[in-house]
């Protein structure tokens, strides 16, 4: 891809025809090939199906004007519509100018990038404003009989969408630049073919039809994703802002810089639940079998008091006896 290749079969376009003589009835018409110069900006504006056939645009062009927007280098680039809506740009270089295909190559892509994605209002008042009058009843004017405009605004759109626009420069073998900005516009994966124009005669009528020189980029046009039709991405959300570690609620959150969530490192606080008591052991009765007590929770109680020893009286502490009293009225022995 991006390699012209030369014409490996010949594939007819459409043939304009012009008439030098005015004649009635029918007429032998044998065409012979001459050596007519023609000028092809002039050939395309008076008759846009020119460029149709050769195994793109499908669908007949009927309406062509000429690009001159502040900027741009040369003025023979031109802007075809054709019935269904697609969009086709055709540079006829000047042969008399060695410069003006690489000038055209490089308006070629500056068109190319203004046209994609161009809202429709405004690719209409473009084509319109040099027409004079609206596309679809220029349209009308040269379609056969039985064409509709309903596919028509809906394929500009799509074309604008897709941004591929193929591209036909019409240039002899004389002009040696043209095949250098085919080759330029090919590495750019633009759909690109080169065509000289072909010239019959036969009793005062003149035939012109393009004959396919090389292409590049054919491919394109068949396996061509369109952009329109591509998902949109999915929004982006962004992550709630979240209080740094160790702030408390209501606390202003720390300094920029001391820590920076993410929305994969920001988490939830996890509750962690705090660790149950151990139930103080209780020792099974020996007299009987039957099962310990419920515990009670550990509360500690006061000492008791020992039990009272010999010679103890009640009220006594235990193991103290009181000091003797001393008896009165008696003498000793």
């Amino acid at each position: 891809m991006g390699t012209p290749t030369g014409a490996a079969e010949e594939r007819p376009g459409s043939f304009c025809i012009r008439s030098r003589e005015e004649r009635r009835g029918w007429k032998t018409f044998l065409p012979s090939p001459v050596q007519t110069a023609v000028d092809a900006l002039t050939l395309i504006l008076e008759a846009p199906e020119f460029l149709t056939g050769q195994g793109y645009p499908d669908s007949a062009v009927r309406v062509a004007i000429p690009i001159i927007l502040p900027g741009y280098r040369t003025n023979r680039l031109l802007l075809a519509v054709d019935e269904a809506g697609g969009i086709t740009l055709a540079g006829c270089p000047d042969a008399a100018n060695p410069v003006s295909a690489t000038m055209l190559a490089g308006d070629i892509l500056a068109l190319t990038g203004r046209l994609w994605r161009q809202p429709v209002e405004q690719f209409m008042s473009m084509v319109e404003e040099p027409l004079g009058k609206p596309l679809a009843a220029a349209i009308a004017e040269r379609a056969q009989r039985g064409w509709s405009d309903e596919m028509l605004f809906s394929g500009i759109a799509q074309s604008l969408a897709n941004g591929l626009f193929p591209v036909v420069l019409v240039a002899g073998e004389a002009a040696g630049g043209a095949r250098e900005a085919m080759s330029y516009l090919a590495d750019m994966r633009i759909v690109v073919r080169l065509v000289d124009i072909a010239v019959y005669q036969s009793a005062g009528i003149e035939v012109a039809a393009p004959r396919l020189l090389a292409e590049a980029n054919r491919e394109r046009l068949g396996s061509q994703t369109t952009r329109a039709q591509e998902p949109a991405p999915s929004p982006t959300v962004q992550p709630k802002p979240t209080a740094s570690p160790g702030t408390r609620p209501g606390e202003a959150p720390k300094q920029p810089g001391t820590f920076r969530p993410s929305a994969t490192s920001v988490q939830a606080p996890v509750a962690r639940p705090e660790p149950a008591r151990k139930p103080a052991a209780v020792q099974p009765s020996s007299s009987t079998g039957s099962p310990p007590p419920s515990p009670k929770p550990s509360v500690p109680e006061p000492e008791p008091n020992p039990a009272p020893g010999p010679g103890s009286r009640a009220g006594v502490m235990a193991g103290k006896r009181p000091p003797p009293k001393p008896e009165e009225g008696r003498s000793g022995r």
